[in-house]
């Protein structure tokens, strides 16, 4: 392919997948960001990293060019990117935490290298989600350092 037709196709698959979410937005509610919790408890960010492992699961034991249940592979890797897009959406809106007395206090997080990085104690809120992610490869709080007095 050529660039043009690469940025073309890129175009044409992102608008896509943009109607596809909006019609299923549309047909589902909210249901991503306010799962009904009939079955499940788990968090909506939980909810669709379960979703997205099973699009791999069938991608996997599909391989690109299968079909299964009428879907296709290739269907199920535009599910997945959706699923990719709802979780960039609803972890978008994260904000820091309000400010405490704590505020000068700081974690120490290891990331998916193993390196020690220094956050604000702050950003716990997002400290926590990422240690719940921890067996995806996020990180996971290690200590509380430099406490202020």
């Amino acid at each position: 392919m050529t660039p043009d037709q690469v940025r073309d196709a890129l175009a044409k698959e992102c608008d896509a997948l943009k109607e596809l979410l909006l019609a299923k937005n549309k047909a589902y509610g909210s249901s991503a960001s306010e799962p009904a919790r009939v079955f499940s408890k788990a968090s909506p960010l939980e909810a669709l990293l379960v979703r997205a492992d099973d699009k791999l699961s069938r991608i996997r034991n599909l391989g690109l060019g299968g079909e299964s249940l009428g879907e296709s592979a290739r269907d199920s890797v535009r599910d997945l990117a959706g699923y990719c897009v709802l979780i960039l959406a609803l972890t978008s809106e994260a904000k820091p935490a309000a400010a405490s007395p704590t505020d000068g206090a700081r974690y120490v997080v290891h990331n998916v290298r193993g390196q020690e990085v220094s956050v604000p104690l702050a950003y716990r809120d997002a400290v926590l989600e990422c240690e719940k992610m921890n067996q995806i490869g996020g990180c996971k709080p290690y200590e509380v350092v430099e406490v202020p007095t």
